[in-house]
Formats: structure tokens, sequence, C-alpha cells
């Protein structure tokens, strides 16, 4: 149907297609702005919840980095805390091997030792076991000496003629009087 056919056929509608309505054109206006307004403060509270959404999650950050940092620092002051006691636990060890070197040394030294401080005693040894050797031999070999009788102490005794005292065997020491005496005869 075209245009004419319209207006001639129903004259009120043509009429009315030909002038705008203006209520319908202001309740247009009106639900546009009506639109654009409830757009408008849906972008606010979108643009508000996502403000907060990032300053809800950049503060997290912060306290996470915050915390992270911290532990970083913890962290470092116990690898500090460990070197400090490595280099100790270094030294205390080091020291600890220098002091058992030197004890292996002076046991090492020991024997050598004891040899350098028995050897005098040992070279005198031999002279000791003769010079008792003679002593017993002295001792058995000398006669027993007759005790006083109280029957000859009780009569006068009559001159008798006076004999000669027989030497008495004396041990050989070879002129050694002393322990200094021994050192002097090895030397």
């Amino acid at each position: 149907m075209t245009e004419f056919e319209t207006v001639t056929e129903h004259p009120e509608q043509a009429q009315s297609n030909s002038q705008p309505a203006p209520p319908q054109q202001s309740s247009a206006d009106a639900t546009t702005r009506s639109v654009a307004e409830h757009l408008s403060s849906l972008l606010i509270s979108a643009d508000g919840a996502a403000r907060k959404i990032v300053e809800e999650a950049e503060a997290k950050a912060r306290t996470q980095l915050a915390a992270m940092e911290q532990r970083v620092r913890v962290i470092e002051a116990e690898g500090a805390k460990l070197a400090s006691w490595r280099r100790q636990t270094e030294e205390m060890v080091q020291g600890l091997a220098g002091a058992i070197r030197d004890l292996r040394k002076t046991l090492e030294e020991v024997p050598d030792r004891v040899s350098e401080a028995l050897s005098p005693l040992a070279s005198h040894v031999p002279l000791v076991v003769r010079q008792l050797d003679e002593l017993t031999g002295s001792l058995h070999a000398s006669p027993p000496v007759p005790a006083p009788d109280d029957a000859a102490v009780a009569q006068p005794a009559s001159p008798a003629p006076a004999e000669p005292a027989a030497p008495q065997a004396t041990p050989d020491w070879g002129g050694t009087v002393g322990w200094d005496d021994l050192d002097e005869e090895q030397a």
C-alpha cells in the first residue's frame, strides 16, 4: 500500500502519520534519558566496584609484599648467623686438628724420650748387678763374729799374747761411692 492509497482510504490515519505525536517523542526521550541514567549509574557503580577491587588487591599485594620482605630479612639474618657459625666452627675445627697433630707428634716422640730417659739406668744395671753379686759373695765369705760369753766376762782375762787380726775381706766397689760415681764410671 502506498501513501496515497492510505490517505484516501483512511483519512484519519493519514493525518496522524503526517504529524508526529509529541507525547510519544517525549516518552522516547525520557526512556532514552532513563536508560542513559541507568547506564551511567551502572558505569559509576561498576567503576566504584572496580576501583574498590583494585584498591583491595593493591592493599593485599602491599601486605603480601611487606610480609615477603620481612621473611627475606629473617632469612638473610639466619643466613648471616649460619655463615658466622660456619666460620667459628671452621676455626674451632682447624684449632682442634692442629692440637691433634701436635698430640700425635708428641706421642710419636714418647718411645724415644722414654728410651732416652731410661738409657742411663739401663747402662748402669750390669754394674749394679755385679756389685750386688760381690756384696752377696762378701756376706757369705765373712766368718760369724762370736758373741761374748757371760763366763768369759765374769772371769778376769789373763793376758794372752796378742795375735794380729786377720784382715777382713771388703767388697770391691770399683771405687764407686754413690750414684754420681756410677755416671763417671760409665763415661
